[in-house]
C-alpha cells in the first residue's frame, strides 16, 4: 500500500513537471511568433510600436500566420509588448513577454512557476538587456527563451 502511494506521488510529480515543460515550450513558440510579428510590423511601418502595459499592440495580428493573438496557457497570464528605456544604461529594451497575474493583487493569484511574482515573466528579448520588468533588477526571477537567461 505504501509503495503504491509512493508510485502515485512520483507519477503525479512527473506529470506536473511534463505539463509545465510543455506549457513553457508552447509559450516559447508563441513568443517567437509574436516577436516575428513585431519585426514584420517594424519592416512595414519603420518603427516599433509603443510599449503596451500588460497587452499587445493593436494591428500585429495581421502579421501572425494564424491571424489571431495567442492566449497565455496559465490562468491569470497575458502577453505583453515591452518597449522600455533601460533604467541602468539608458538604452532601449524591447521584448515580448508572458506576464503572470495580470491584475495585481487579484484574489488567489499565484504564479505557477516557483519564485515568480507579479513582475516576473517568460520573455523573448529583441534588444537590450534581458530583464523581467523595467522596475526590477536584472536578477529578478524570469526566463528568457531567446538567450536562455534562467528562471
Amino acid at each position: 500500500m505504501v509503495i503504491l502511494g509512493l508510485l502515485a506521488t512520483v507519477i503525479i510529480v512527473i506529470g506536473r513537471n511534463t505539463m509545465q515543460s510543455a506549457k513553457i515550450k508552447k509559450t516559447a513558440q508563441d513568443l517567437r511568433a509574436l516577436t516575428n510579428a513585431i519585426e514584420l510590423y517594424f519592416d512595414r511601418y519603420e518603427h516599433y510600436p509603443a510599449d503596451v502595459s500588460r497587452g499587445l499592440p493593436s494591428g500585429i495580428e495581421v502579421f501572425l500566420t494564424s491571424g489571431k493573438l495567442p492566449k497565455g496557457l496559465w490562468n491569470d497570464t497575458c502577453y505583453d509588448w515591452d518597449n522600455w528605456v533601460d533604467p541602468v544604461t539608458g538604452g532601449k529594451i524591447r521584448q515580448m513577454s508572458l506576464r503572470f497575474c495580470c491584475t495585481q493583487g487579484s484574489t488567489g493569484c499565484k504564479p505557477p512557476i516557483a519564485n515568480f511574482d507579479y513582475y516576473s515573466a517568460i520573455y523573448y528579448c529583441l534588444q537590450g538587456a534581458c530583464r523581467a520588468h523595467s522596475s526590477k533588477p536584472i536578477t529578478h526571477p524570469a526566463l528568457c527563451v531567446n538567450c536562455g537567461k534562467p528562471i
